[in-house]
């Protein structure tokens, strides 16, 4: 192996590392902006179930189906929020 294929193969690897570092902050970015739009929005809708709770029969059934998704999204956005930040945390490359 000369010199010239050995600086190839570290140029290859530096544009690698510079890629994936760029990935991770922007993925790291998207999650910030979910969870940022994700807290009040979740709010809002605790607040519309609420309501529907107090409209009627109909509108209790269609307030326990909102609950229960909101609270299964809820679970997806932060509970993946944490479980990603505590892998970035443990993981170094």
């Amino acid at each position: 192996m000369n010199i010239l294929t050995l600086l190839q193969c570290v140029n290859r690897t530096m544009l690698a590392v510079t890629i994936g570092n760029g990935l991770n902050e922007k993925i790291t970015e998207f999650g910030n902006f979910l969870k940022t739009i994700a807290k009040p929005s979740l709010f809002v809708c605790v607040i519309l179930v609420g309501f529907m709770f107090f409209s009627g029969n109909k509108g209790a059934e269609k307030g326990k189906s909102w609950l229960f998704w909101l609270l299964i999204g809820a679970c997806l956005i932060f509970g993946g929020a944490t479980v990603a930040d505590m892998i970035e945390q443990t993981t170094t490359f």
